[in-house]
Parts: structure tokens; C-alpha cells; sequence
């Protein structure tokens, strides 16, 4: 006589296998072991800010009577990413301001919603607490272009010039997938995908090690979920931003380049027609112009400056 299967065992044991099996591969993919703190930043450079939401990591040079200018980078690459031009502009007499935000470089990872709010209270609290007055001349790059953008909206008193550098121009597309499960499957099996910043340039021969720079900020608990979290809740729209900024008529500057693989060149007609900026096409780069091209780009990013000084 045949024994019969009893199915909620079998369902019960195979939910126990899968969920052990896919536990065992989160502590395996997950690159995030360790935890931003006092000790994480010890010998590390830049200074430290405590503001209203966190710690953050910045970095100023300059003569304080000079213009100022704020480099706020991208999506996920931290302050690093302005290296050349944050030492370019001060050589050229500018104040410059960079920093990481939250969740990304040294900065806290803060475990709440990371909403359009969160990132313009940081730049709020930022220069407030720095006591650095009006009129600044923004950089944004990337995903940093939805922020510029947005204090430019929201602050026009405070800004002197916008310069957007390959910005994003659409907002994040909304996910019927959970956001804890995207965190989930991120942190298990993206991980290494990531960590692969090199796709950026046109000539990624030229930046070797850029990716294991990249990957030091990837082993500190809450960046990963600064990225999902992101895409979930920052709601503001670049486009309703930039129709803020023409009716301020804030003069600003586009550069992007031509080969740009992570946002198209051909986007740039979105922050064209409605901001009719002065525009700068750059040939042959990729997704960061002021890297693969200072020669043209900063000459250009220099007569913008000048102009509106």
C-alpha cells in the first residue's frame, strides 16, 4: 500500500529550506559587515558636521571672502568624484564646497525615507551651520542635478549660478515591488553589479581602480538601502524644478557628454527647452565630462563663473 504524501509537511519543509537557503546567500552577497561611525572615520580626510538629521562628511578650501561654490555629486559615487575640479576651482580663487550625502561616502546612513526633503534639509542645514551666505554658484552632477535643482527651486535667494553636469532628468519610475524585497534581492545578488562604476567613462582604461575606491563605502551598513530608498521615495520631478528655476531666470550651464552611457545625450534637450542654459557638448566621453575632459570643460565652467560674478 502506498503511503501518502503529507503536502503541508513537504510545503512546510521546503519553505524552511528556501528561506535558510536564501538567508545563507544575503550573508554571503551582502558586502555591508560594518558600521559607520567615529571609528570608521578615523585617518580619514575631510571634516565632519553634525546637522540636523547626521553626521555629514565635507570638505572647504578657499579664501572665505571669495565666491563660493557647492560641488554636489552624484547617485551614489561620494565627493571623490569632484577631486579635479574642487582642486581647479580653488587654485582659480573660489571658496568650494563639497560633501557626501547621506548614506554615501562617510556620511550617516540615516534609516528613514530618503525623500527630496531629506537631501535639501542636508544642504540647508549644511550652509547654515557653516555660515556660508548667499550667492552660491551650484554644481550638480547626475543625480546631484535633481538636487541643485531643487534648492534653486525652492531657494532661488541663495543662488548665484546652476551648473548641471549630465543631470537626471526624469523622475525614478514608481515599483509595484516591495521595497523591502528589492533591498533584499539588492543586497543579495547585486552587489557586485554596483560596485562596477567604471561603465561611466568612455575611457574606463584611463581610471584604474576607480571601482575598488568605489567599493570602500559599500561595506557600511545603510548605503545600499540610501540607494533603494531613493528610487522609492524622492518624488520631486527634475522638470517641475527647472520651469521654478526659468521663471527665476537663474543663468545656468549644461555640460554632457556625447557617449554619455547612463543618461542620454539626448536627454540634454529636456533641460534645454526649458531652460535655454548655456550648453556644452562634450565628444567623446562618457557620463562624467569633468574627468574624462578638464581641458574642455573647466575653461568653459571658468568663463560661466566669471560672467555671472
Amino acid at each position: 500500500m502506498k503511503q501518502k504524501i503529507n503536502i503541508p509537511v513537504v510545503a512546510i519543509i521546503f519553505v524552511v529550506l528556501l528561506s535558510f537557503t536564501l538567508l545563507g546567500l544575503y550573508y554571503l552577497g551582502n558586502p555591508e559587515t560594518e558600521i559607520m561611525n567615529e571609528r570608521a572615520r578615523t585617518n580619514t580626510s575631510g571634516k565632519y558636521i553634525s546637522l540636523s538629521q547626521g553626521i555629514t562628511h565635507y570638505e572647504m578650501e578657499g579664501v572665505d571672502s571669495a565666491e563660493t561654490v557647492v560641488l554636489v555629486h552624484g547617485f551614489s559615487v561620494p565627493y571623490y568624484i569632484w577631486d579635479s575640479t574642487y582642486y581647479a576651482l580653488i587654485k582659480s580663487g573660489y571658496r568650494v564646497l563639497r560633501y557626501d550625502t547621506y548614506g554615501r561616502g562617510f556620511s550617516d546612513r540615516l534609516q528613514i525615507d530618503y525623500s527630496e526633503e531629506v537631501y535639501d534639509r542636508q544642504l540647508v542645514d549644511l550652509l547654515k551651520v557653516l555660515e556660508i551666505k548667499a550667492p552660491l554658484n551650484l554644481i550638480g552632477l547626475s543625480f546631484g542635478g535633481p538636487v541643485t535643482s531643487y534648492f534653486t527651486a525652492h531657494h532661488s535667494e541663495f543662488v548665484k549660478s546652476l551648473t548641471l553636469i549630465d543631470p537626471a532628468v526624469r523622475s525614478f519610475q514608481a515599483s509595484s515591488i516591495p521595497e523591502w524585497v528589492t533591498l533584499f534581492f539588492t543586497k543579495t545578488f547585486k552587489a557586485s553589479e554596483l560596485s562596477n562604476q567604471s561603465t561611466d567613462f568612455y575611457f574606463p582604461e584611463k581610471f584604474p581602480g576607480w571601482n575598488d575606491k568605489y567599493k570602500e563605502q559599500m561595506k557600511y551598513k545603510g548605503f545600499i538601502h540610501s540607494l533603494i530608498s531613493t528610487r522609492y521615495h524622492y518624488k520631486a520631478n527634475p522638470a517641475d524644478q527647472f520651469k521654478k528655476i526659468a521663471e527665476g531666470k537663474t543663468p545656468t550651464l549644461l555640460i554632457w557628454g556625447k557617449e554619455d552611457p547612463t543618461i542620454p545625450f539626448s536627454e540634454s534637450t529636456v533641460v534645454i527647452e526649458a531652460l535655454h542654459p548655456v550648453f556644452l557638448p562634450v565628444q567623446k566621453v562618457g557620463h562624467l565630462p569633468h574627468m574624462e575632459a578638464p581641458a574642455v570643460v573647466m575653461p568653459a565652467l571658468f568663463d560661466f563663473l566669471s560672467k555671472n560674478r
